[in-house]
Formats: C-alpha cells, structure tokens, sequence
C-alpha cells in the first residue's frame, strides 16, 4: 500500500483505530486484526417524513450532524442510521444534547459501554463497526419511541 493510502487510512480510521491496527491494514497480505474493546457510546436513530426524498435528506442532515460531534457512521439502511461515539466521561452530555437536536422527525436509542469494534471481513473488502449487544432490543425499543424523542438503553 503506498504512503497516500496509508495517510487515508490514518485520517479517516485514526481515532478508532490503534497504530498497530491501522498498520496491519496498510501492509495489504497480513489477517484482519481482532477486535478491540473500547468505550463507545453507540446511537441507532429512525427518521421519518413524507417523501422518500425528504427522508434522504434527513438521513444526509442527521448524519452530518453525528459526524461534526464527533461519531462515525456505521451503517445506514434505508431511515435507519447506526452511529458511534467515542466516548470519555465528560463526552456523554454532550452526545445527550446533540440527540436534543435531531428534531421532530426523528427517534433514537442509545447506550454506552464497552463493546468489541474493529475491521471485520476479508482482506480485500472490510467494514469497520461495533458489535452491539443486544441489538434486537434496542431495534424494538426504537421503534416503540414516538419521534422527537431520544431515549438512553441500560444494560
């Protein structure tokens, strides 16, 4: 891998990624490194209105709007959105106010922990993400939430 992609790599994965990590990745033949543990604050949020193109756009806005606080966006199917924080003690009200500020066509859960997260798949085609734990709950939970709100999940 040449130094561009390697530069890539680090400024798009260098804060959820361990050097070492971020070097296995960019010597190309070597196996996927293991997921780490690390503190996360995890969000699953729904948008809603009344045109598929007016979902679109709420999905870009909620999206960037995670994006300048600081999450990286996991995966997006459809009105679903699954973001991650990482997360300091001090950074939990902070992600609590930017969830304020998603508006009313939007619902999101949220919880905070320490979960496994890393590169998964093959050496030529991977993703990066975070093994949530009981995701079906919080699937469930969200979509019982009334929009505007959002909701923190205990474990």
């Amino acid at each position: 891998m040449n130094w561009f992609m390697r530069k890539r790599l680090r400024a798009v994965f260098g804060d959820f990624l361990s050097k070492e990590a971020l070097d296995t990745i960019a010597q190309g033949n070597a196996p996927m490194p293991p997921l780490e543990r690390s503190m996360v604050c995890h969000v699953l949020l729904q948008v809603r209105d009344d045109t598929a193109e007016d979902v679109s756009q709420n999905v870009s806005d909620v999206s960037e709007l995670l994006v300048r606080e600081g999450a990286m966006i996991e995966n997006i199917l459809s009105s679903l959105v699954s973001a991650a924080f990482p997360l300091q003690a001090s950074r939990l009200d902070a992600i609590e106010a930017a969830l304020g500020r998603l508006g009313p066509n939007v619902r999101a859960v949220y919880q905070a922990g320490e979960y496994p997260r890393g590169m998964f798949g093959s050496s030529s085609r991977f993703a990066y993400g975070t093994v949530v734990p009981h995701m079906s709950m919080a699937m469930e939970r969200l979509l019982r939430l009334e929009f505007g709100r959002a909701e923190r999940l205990e474990r």
